[in-house]
């Protein structure tokens, strides 16, 4: 892996990077590289040791949940001791990775992870397109006739409104609402 695919990899979910530099690199089995990387942030200067586990067949990577809370001297001690005592997720989302053979992997019932991420990027489309339109979650009851504690638990990521409900959503809100995972 090059400094710049990790930088690449990076970027598409936290713009704030500006340049990635691999200090170490090991491929610990077949299709997955970790690397601790120092990650160069603006506004700076700001720099962090992070490590990473990037599966070499995804499009996404696995991101320490708590970016800053690395001891430096263990990780370049021990970075297979590090990896199984950290929180890993998903790039910056709530997918948790669970530690299973010594590296974070995502649970085998992908569709219910799927299922997961697309209800909270739905719940965050949700909330936007109301705050867009100036209205209260009150208001949205009001219009739609979605009870006001649905409608919190839809845009928390922790309800499914029906088909009918997200079609009353989308024409009281003008806006449509894209159904997917990651």
């Amino acid at each position: 892996m090059t400094n710049q695919e990790l930088y690449d990899r990076l970027t598409d979910f936290d713009e704030s990077i500006v340049s990635a530099q691999i200090m170490c690199e090991e491929h610990p089995e077949p299709g997955v590289t970790t690397v601790v990387a120092m990650l160069y942030a603006d506004p700076g200067p700001r720099s962090m040791i992070v490590p990473l586990v990037i599966p070499d067949d995804k499009d996404w990577l696995f991101t320490p949940r708590d970016w800053q809370s690395f001891d430096v001297f263990a990780l370049n001690q021990n970075l297979s001791a590090c990896i199984q005592a950290t929180d890993w997720r998903v790039n910056d989302t709530d997918t948790p990775g669970f530690i299973v053979n010594g590296l974070p992997r995502l649970l085998n019932d992908a569709p219910v992870q799927l299922k997961t991420v697309a209800r909270k990027r739905l719940g965050e489309d949700v909330k936007a397109a109301r705050l867009a339109k100036g209205l209260t979650l009150k208001d949205l009851d009001a219009l739609t006739g979605i009870p006001y504690s649905r409608l919190s638990r839809i845009e928390g990521g922790r309800d499914n409104p029906t088909f009918d409900g997200l079609v009353r959503l989308a024409a009281t809100l003008d806006t449509t609402f894209i159904i997917g995972g990651y």
